[in-house]
């Protein structure tokens, strides 16, 4: 995708999300959907972020469901079908003697992890039914073990607005043990320092 092309998409998407409670927007959304996956996939960083900013009024619009599977759903299986997934994660495999190049243009998987957590944690609201809050938590439970810092501090940050939102089992079995283990365990100090400050608030929400 070109410069040109990639800021005209940007312009375009956020022109529609302006618009996005509209019901003329309602027999564009196949379209819309197709933008936002271009968009969110895209190796220029602002062209991501600004279709990250769209998610929330595209979700008032169209409903979270609709986000999920338009939006959201290709991102997630393009992050699990890379070829150095599983090279990131907590019980990583062994790297191969040599990797492939990723091309100037071609989303690094750091990246693509960063703006799927970052999605999360724009949608994430009271209006979240328990089945997502589960789903998302578990992914979510990955993303604050994997070996790349900015990864797990982004995934710690949509972690931290589940907390706020999810129910007493969630919060306690899932997400308040993983936020303890990176506020206690995570070698990176500013990874460390922000989870400790998510436990705080979630232990003063408590009461405790």
């Amino acid at each position: 995708v070109a410069l040109g092309s990639s800021m005209t998409l940007f312009s375009i998407m956020m022109a529609g999300c302006k618009f996005a409670e509209a019901a003329w927007l309602e027999p564009f959304q196949d379209q819309l959907g197709a933008s936002m996956r271009v968009a969110l996939g895209d190796y220029i960083a602002q062209v991501r972020v600004g279709a990250i900013e769209c998610l929330p009024r595209l979700s008032a619009a169209f409903g979270l469901e609709w986000v999920k599977s338009n939006c959201l759903a290709e991102l997630r299986k393009d992050i699990e079908s890379d070829p150095f997934y599983q090279f990131h994660l907590k019980d990583a495999m062994e790297k191969p003697a040599v990797e492939r190049e990723r091309g100037s243009k071609e989303v690094a998987l750091h990246s693509k992890w960063i703006t799927y957590f970052a999605s999360l944690r724009v949608l994430i609201s009271e209006q979240i039914d328990s089945e997502t809050a589960a789903e998302w938590s578990d992914v979510l439970c990955t993303g604050v073990e994997v070996t790349t810092p900015n990864v797990r501090f982004n995934a710690m940050l949509a972690m931290g607005e589940l907390a706020k939102v999810a129910d007493d089992d969630l919060l306690q079995s899932k997400l308040k043990p993983a936020i303890t283990t990176m506020a206690n365990e995570d070698v990176d100090d500013d990874c460390k320092y922000f989870a400790k400050q998510q436990l705080a608030e979630i232990n003063s929400n408590q009461g405790y």
